[in-house]
This record gives C-alpha cells, structure tokens and sequence, in this order.
C-alpha cells in the first residue's frame, strides 16, 4: 500500500479510523502498512512500530471505560 499523501489508500486508512474513533470512542492510530490500531495498544508495546498518524476521538464519542480488577 502507498502512504503517498493523498492517494485513496491513504484516504480510506484516514476515513476508516476516524469512523472506528467514533464506533469504539477510543484514539486510534494509523501504522505505516495503512492498517489502522488502537492507539492504546500501540502505547502498551501490543502493537510494535511508530504510527504514521493519530486519529483523537471527541470527548462526545468518548465511552467510559469500565475499571479493570486488579
């Protein structure tokens, strides 16, 4: 895939983060293949390399995220 700037692959990788921002309400990062992760697990070190580009999700699409058992 091409992360030309502009090219519909690059397009689609953008407008698919920005929808799965809004469906997951959590930040989303694109990767350099153009897939598109969690920026949560790219932080853990889940999801290895550095994202070519950050998607915010809005405060409004924001899900409260349930508190983890220790």
């Amino acid at each position: 895939m091409s992360a030309e700037r502009g090219s519909p692959d690059t397009l689609i990788a953008v407008e698919s983060a920005v929808m799965m921002a809004q469906r997951f309400g959590q930040d989303m990062a694109i990767m350099p293949d153009l897939s598109v992760k969690r920026l949560a697990d790219v932080e853990s070190g889940a999801v290895t390399g550095a994202p070519l580009e950050i998607i915010r999700c809005p405060r409004i699409w924001k899900k409260e995220r349930h508190h983890e058992k220790t």
